[in-house]
């Protein structure tokens, strides 16, 4: 039997990240900027 060659895509620039990529990080910027703001507010409470 033959073998049969993959073909490589060869990109010159660098990739652009895809929508999902983008939906992803901001999904864990937010999660981050949650977590710091209930870090805060606990930290308020139980000094108040």
């Amino acid at each position: 039997m033959a073998k049969t060659k993959k073909k490589q895509h060869q990109q010159t620039g660098p990739q652009r990240p895809s929508k999902r990529e983008k939906r992803h990080k901001m999904i864990i910027y937010i999660m981050i900027i949650i977590m710091v703001g209930s870090v805060i507010t606990g930290g308020l409470a139980a000094i108040l």
